[in-house]
């Protein structure tokens, strides 16, 4: 156990850079075994990249601060993503997004403890330009961790990420529970956690408020491109509370392979254009999602800060159970798999259209079959129909 890191140079007084004091005492505890390193309260630690290694815990005392460093060169860790520099949505060509708190290759690592984590998202603020900010392309990831298994998140509070925050690739054996996550939702892409090509992994119990998906599922193509057996699957998310002005949690979007066995239950979501969101847009296969007993209160923005293309006139479906004030779901595929939703009073359904040729999408639900022939579409041939089971439901269909 490390608790008195002053022997290896480490100030915490929030002016010196504490990055490489600390990421020596980090390296010291892990090569005689592993063990906690404590981080004191009253005391902020600036820095940079920090590594993490196997059988280390860095808890965080009651007051003490981990903060990102606002000097984009103390970052010695960047990583392809998908950052988008402003409203006008222009992706880093030339710049990669920078990792803060990092690992790669480890086990048994516990972020823990009630202090705080900063991810500095204001010191990469660019321009105020009204409901968005633009943002420096060099702003860091908070947390990324890659091919890590026993990976533990247990009560830290993690504040103002200047990008995705907690992001995990290729992880295995997951647990984030009673995290808070508070990021400034003018921020684009400050999404709280995602999940990319993921297994057993538990989310309970957390309080997330982002810029954009709260909670994400996906499967990118940077780490499918080379296995297909690299999936996302067996994940738990439950008696989360979540206010974003995107979706709240979403399967999908980056979708190379499956995402399956997922289950979300007795959240409360607040604010969000989308609620709960599966979109399968990438050729990837979604089976297997039960959601039971969320509120959903959605509101949708005037204008999108998000890519958005052109949309189909949604049509609603009413059932019976708790109430959900007009959430919104926005879906593509599922590759006649099935998609379980239980306790909803009222969902909202966006399919998206892609610029192509005219096409054809078949939606049934409940028997109810619907085909949509409206602009331009792209055909997929796995596009061809999607099956919602709403469980013990009277189902009336509105709209066109």
């Amino acid at each position: 156990m490390l608790d008195c890191l002053a022997s290896y140079g480490v100030v915490g007084d929030g002016l010196k850079n504490d990055t490489s004091a600390l990421q020596n005492a980090v390296d010291d505890c892990a090569s005689s075994g592993g063990g906690k390193i404590t981080l004191q309260g009253g005391k902020t630690y600036l820095v940079g990249t920090l590594t993490l290694k196997s059988h280390i815990e860095i808890h965080f005392e009651a007051g003490s601060i981990l903060k990102a460093t606002p000097n984009s060169s103390d970052f010695n860790v960047s990583f392809g993503g998908v950052a988008l520099n402003d409203s006008n949505l222009e992706h880093g060509d030339t710049e990669k997004p920078t990792v803060m708190l990092n690992a790669e290759n480890a086990e048994n690592i516990s972020i823990t403890g009630t202090g705080t984590l900063d991810g500095s998202g204001r010191d990469y603020i660019l321009k105020d330009r009204g409901s968005i900010y633009e943002m420096s392309l060099r702003r860091p990831f908070t947390i990324y961790f890659r091919s890590c298994n026993s990976i533990t998140f247990r009560d830290v509070r993690i504040i103002d990420g200047a990008l995705w925050t907690l992001r995990l690739s290729v992880c295995e054996d997951v647990v984030i529970s009673g995290v808070r996550i508070h990021n400034d939702v003018k921020i684009p892409n400050s999404d709280a956690i995602d999940l990319d090509c993921c297994r057993r992994v538990r989310i309970s119990d957390c309080d997330l408020v982002a810029g954009d998906d709260a909670i994400c599922l996906k499967a990118c193509l940077e780490h499918t491109r080379d296995s297909k057996e690299r999936v996302c699957e067996d994940v738990t998310i439950t008696g989360c509370t979540i206010t974003t002005t995107s979706a709240a949690i979403k399967v999908g979007t980056e979708c190379q392979t499956a995402i399956r066995n997922v289950t979300i239950s007795s959240c409360i979501v607040h604010n969000s254009s989308r609620g709960l969101c599966i979109r399968l847009a990438e050729g990837g296969h979604i089976a297997n999602i039960l959601c039971t007993n969320i509120i959903l209160q959605s509101s949708f923005p005037d204008q999108l800060w998000c890519r958005v293309q052109k949309v189909w006139e949604p049509f609603r479906t009413c059932v019976s159970g708790i109430f959900c004030a007009d959430p919104r779901m926005e879906c593509l595929s599922t590759r006649n798999s099935q998609v379980l939703f239980r306790g909803l009073s009222w969902i909202t359904f966006a399919l998206k259209l892609i610029d192509g040729v005219d096409g054809k999408v078949a939606l049934q639900i409940c028997g109810l079959a619907r085909v949509i022939r409206s602009g331009k579409c792209q055909p997929m041939p796995f596009i061809l129909r999607m099956q919602i089971v709403l469980s013990s439901a009277t189902v009336k269909l509105y709209g066109q």
